[in-house]
C-alpha cells in the first residue's frame, strides 16, 4: 500500500462540466475536440474529472505524445462561474475514462475561491 502525499486537500465535487482540449502551438492554439465531463472531485490545485466521449485510441494517443495539451473547464464554484485550465497528468480507461487535471495558469483569485470553498466544504464534515 503506498502512501500518497498530496499538497491540497481534496473533496467531493460532482458536477457536469464542459471541456475543450488544446494543441498548445508556439503563437497559436489549435482545439482538438471539446465535450463535456463528470467532475469527481476537487482541489487547490486539480480535479478528477470522468471523461465522456473520449475513445480509447485518441486517449492513448494524448497520454502517450509528448504534446502539451491544455484543459478548459467551466465550472461554478461557490457561487461564481469560473473558467480553469489544466494538463492531464494521468488517466485510464475502464468502463468509463478518468483523468487527473493538474491546473495550470490559475490565478490567485480563483485559486483562493476553491481553496476557501474546500476549507468550509472539509470544515462541514468534521
Amino acid at each position: 500500500m503506498t502512501s500518497e502525499r498530496r499538497e491540497f486537500e481534496r473533496i467531493p465535487f460532482t458536477i457536469i462540466a464542459n471541456y475543450r482540449v488544446y494543441l498548445q502551438k508556439t503563437l497559436r492554439k489549435e482545439e482538438l475536440f471539446y465535450g463535456q465531463a463528470d467532475i469527481i472531485n476537487i482541489s487547490g490545485g486539480g480535479i478528477q474529472v470522468s471523461l465522456r466521449d473520449v475513445s480509447s485510441d485518441l486517449l492513448s494517443d494524448l497520454l502517450e505524445s509528448h504534446r502539451k495539451l491544455l484543459l478548459e473547464f467551466e465550472l461554478t464554484v461557490g457561487g461564481k462561474p469560473v473558467i480553469l485550465r489544466g494538463k492531464m497528468v494521468w488517466a485510464r480507461r475502464e468502463q468509463k475514462t478518468e483523468a487527473g487535471i493538474c491546473f495550470v495558469d490559475i490565478g490567485t483569485d480563483e485559486q483562493k475561491l476553491i481553496l476557501d470553498y474546500v476549507e468550509e466544504n472539509l470544515s462541514h464534515n468534521n
